[in-house]
């Protein structure tokens, strides 16, 4: 396979990877999310002790767009904010049911596409396409801890 085609194969795979995820959450029983937005609700997951500053880590964002994001969650009832008991200065962000019910309809969505591709590739083909993906993971990001150092 040419280079040229294995990039436009990645191209028309993020595309259809974001078609996919909005799909998902459009037909959702709860309001509709963006897929940034369901990137911000899976980041706090289950956990129950997640602050803004390690979500901001998590999806490599900036203090304020971790910020505006939380603030349009919060008004829309997806997490709420609460106060540490031990350390006053701190906050912790959980996910609400309506949250809760999101990120389970986003677990059901990766799991059913994890079926999928383990129902269509062989064990082979499956460790191949794994390793493939880790290894572009891998090159983006250390582009973006790269980009991220030289912005400083």
């Amino acid at each position: 396979m040419k280079n040229k085609e294995i990039t436009n194969k990645l191209g028309e795979l993020f595309h259809l990877v974001y078609q996919y995820e909005k799909m998902g959450l459009e037909t959702n029983q709860t309001d509709c999310l963006t897929p940034s937005e369901m990137h911000f609700v899976e980041s706090i997951g289950l956990s129950q002790k997640m602050t803004s500053k390690k979500i901001g880590e998590v999806l490599n964002i900036t203090k304020g767009a971790v910020s505006q994001q939380l603030s349009k969650l919060t008004k829309s009832g997806y997490v709420t904010k609460e106060m540490s008991k031990e350390d006053r200065r701190k906050s912790y962000i959980k996910l609400t049911e309506k949250g809760l019910a999101c990120y389970e309809e986003h677990q059901a969505i990766k799991l059913n596409f994890d079926e999928l591709l383990t129902q269509k590739l062989n064990e082979e083909e499956v460790v191949g396409f794994v390793k493939g993906l880790s290894e572009l993971n891998h090159y983006l990001s250390d582009q973006i801890e790269q980009e991220t150092r030289n912005e400083r």
